[in-house]
């Protein structure tokens, strides 16, 4: 009998479950980003150069493996912020270990907001060190606010949405 090949996933990742009903906060998030064009948006993200598929094939009952001879993975770090009239500023570190931190935060500010952008909603995602008080007072005296967006998601952050691509391109 020929064995049953199958298509699995090769890495496995958890997922997370929201309680409850968030379309009103949903609601609310799209009618200030629509609303009011002084909304600056910045998120981080990470870019893996010779990554391979995260799907193969197997027999059935067995592990999906692939072995590759591109590692190590070159990472970099990308940190964007972004309006409604286009990009404030875009950076890619390449030698970031551990990825973005407070401090690469506080100088992309510095950078590409402070002395530029003031009385402007900063939208942020709930990452660890959002939080920080170094980081909250940095963009607090930047005369800006700030508002993070709701955990798990993404739809509350315009960067997070594939409205960011069409951005993306054009400024390459």
């Amino acid at each position: 009998m020929k064995p049953f090949i199958s298509l699995k996933p090769l890495t496995c990742c958890n997922s997370l479950c929201i309680y409850g009903d968030i379309t009103s906060i949903t609601d609310e998030f799209d009618i200030i980003i629509l609303t009011n064009s002084k909304v600056i948006s910045i998120d981080e993200t990470s870019i893996y150069i010779n990554m391979t598929g995260s799907y193969g094939r197997s027999k059935s009952g067995r592990r999906a493996i692939l072995t590759t001879t591109t590692y190590p993975f070159k990472k970099f770090n990308l940190l964007c912020a972004i309006t409604s009239k286009g990009i404030v500023g875009i950076e890619l570190y390449e030698h970031v270990k551990g990825g973005i931190n407070v401090s690469i935060f506080n100088q992309f500010v510095d950078k590409y907001i402070d002395k530029k952008y003031k009385g402007y909603l900063i939208l942020l995602d709930n990452a660890p060190f959002h939080r920080s008080k170094i980081l909250v007072n940095n963009i607090l005296k930047t005369k800006n606010k700030i508002l993070n967006c709701v955990p798990y998601n993404p739809k509350t952050n315009p960067i997070d949405t594939a409205s960011l691509m069409p951005i993306l391109k054009q400024s390459f």
